[in-house]
């Protein structure tokens, strides 16, 4: 059905073995994010307005720890107000606000800013942390890592608090620093090096895109963030315009002496240059960056103007307006683009919700006690359809070809709807298919219309004679039993 079904249906098990919670699912360890899916689905049930309400919820935390952050480099109430403001009305990272399966970058960034928030709080850091301090630090970086790989920007931002603005040495910024760093080299070493050097499968697989698609794809985003990404086109003279541009910004902010600036502009080009081997720009992936792009422009600003304003204090007023009036017109714009990727998204769930309401009609009629042969007959384009149908800006509509009526994955959206903490849906091993296949079993069969339990043993002789010929199950067939977790098969 999507990745939110998908990553609920693997933490289930959560209550019963804990441990699951650490396995991991697509090649990613996110513990936490197993976690706060388990506890949505043990409060909230299949009332899915309270698993938008703790998506929301991490969000504007995460609005208030940067408010504190952005206090903490500006010194100044306005400013870091007007990061929070134009960071938290962007349409861009609609991913994380609107998906429940966009959780992972929120979860991630509140220990994130957490962390960064303690550094910039400790007043004394110079002449050593604490080890408590030290010990919060770690389990706050620990928490970043169980929610998501881009946690790895952590070490790198902490230090460039440390040395770039709270002016700490560079040996004693990196001492400080080093418990993270550790952790970080640790964390590849287990998760990357050890499946690596096993012949499998590490997180880092996910990105696939070459060197050209990478820099094609920074600069757009760039681009995206100062309001030109539809006039971006690849050519050479954007590349060498946001090359100068990028340039003329660093020498400004050390010309000046603008910390925070340096250090949003550092955050902006980590934030986008942890994405960027994932050929696609999912807009989720804006979630990081987006921050310190805010950061970045709001210190430059503000700087500017207070020299400004010291030179030509009778002219005060007018450049404030011609500051405030293009952060009005952004600020509408991104409430009009907000008010259209709410629509898209509820488009997007009543596609699930009919799917949801076609099994309901069925679910009592599955037997308990014997294997299902779901056979997906669906030919409607729902992808297609929602892609003509959205509103919001050009962007990539995280939807898999085998997504929902391309393919319906049975196992996570019988278990959402039924009692998951006592009995589960789950697939068949290969290596059981045969002799399951030859046993008594209950054919399952859906089309645009709904799903409909067949009487006919047709559907299932025609698997058989295919499976034996060819060792696999037929496309868009799945085979599944239900599992009692408490008890036996």
């Amino acid at each position: 059905m999507a990745d939110d079904f998908e990553w609920l249906n693997s933490a289930y098990q959560g209550w019963q073995r804990p441990g699951q919670l650490l396995e991991k699912i697509n090649n990613f360890h996110r513990p936490l994010v197993k976690l706060s899916y388990l506890l949505d689905y043990t409060l909230f049930g299949t009332r899915v307005f309270y698993y938008n309400l703790v998506t929301v919820l991490l969000h504007l935390a995460n609005l208030w720890l940067l408010f504190l952050l952005t206090f903490r480099l500006l010194g100044r109430t306005l400013p870091s107000a007007l990061v929070v403001l134009a960071y938290g009305a962007s349409a861009y990272y609609s991913e994380v606000t609107l998906w429940a399966a966009g959780r992972p970058d929120s979860i991630m960034m509140l220990f994130v800013l957490g962390a960064l928030l303690l550094l910039a709080r400790h007043a004394r850091v110079e002449q050593g942390m604490p080890f408590g301090k030290h010990l919060l630090l770690l389990l706050l970086a620990i928490g970043a890592l169980s929610a998501k790989e881009s946690w790895v920007i952590l070490p790198f931002l902490a230090f460039a608090l440390l040395w770039l603005v709270k002016k700490i040495p560079l040996q004693k910024a990196f001492r400080h620093t080093l418990g993270l760093f550790l952790l970080l080299a640790l964390y590849l070493g287990c998760f990357v090096g050890l499946p690596l050097l096993r012949g499998e499968a590490a997180f880092t697989s996910y990105g696939q895109g070459g060197f050209t698609v990478m820099v094609n794809k920074a600069a757009l985003l760039v681009c995206k963030y100062f309001g030109l990404g539809e006039q971006f086109t690849g050519g050479w003279w954007q590349f060498l315009l946001l090359a100068l541009l990028l340039a003329a910004g660093l020498f400004c902010f050390i010309r000046r002496k603008n910390k925070p600036a340096l250090l949003g502009l550092f955050w902006l080009l980590l934030g986008i240059g942890v994405s960027l081997p994932i050929y696609y720009a999912a807009s989720r992936y804006n979630y990081i960056p987006l921050m310190g792009f805010w950061i970045m422009i709001v210190s430059f600003a503000a700087v500017e103007y207070r020299e400004f304003a010291r030179r030509h204090e009778k002219k005060r007023r007018i450049a404030a307006v011609l500051l405030g009036l293009p952060l009005f017109f952004y600020l509408a714009y991104q409430v009009i683009m907000l008010h259209w990727e709410i629509r898209d998204y509820r488009l997007r769930g009543h596609l699930h919700e009919q799917v949801a309401e076609m099994y309901a009609h069925v679910q009592g009629a599955i037997p308990p006690d014997q294997t299902i042969i779901f056979v997906d007959l669906g030919k409607r384009q729902a992808v297609l359809e929602m892609a003509a149908a959205v509103k919001g800006y050009k962007k990539l509509l995280f939807v898999r070809e085998k997504a929902i009526w391309q393919q319906v994955f049975l196992s996570p959206l019988a278990n959402f709807l039924g009692n998951p903490f006592s009995s589960m849906m789950i697939p068949i091993e290969k290596n059981e298919l045969l002799p399951t296949l030859k046993g008594k079993a209950t054919t399952l069969v859906f089309s645009d219309l709904g799903f409909t339990v067949s009487t006919s043993a047709d559907y299932k002789n025609k698997i058989l004679e295919y499976y034996v010929q060819y060792g696999e199950l037929p496309y868009k067939v799945q085979v599944l039993r239900i599992w009692a977790m408490r008890g036996k098969t």
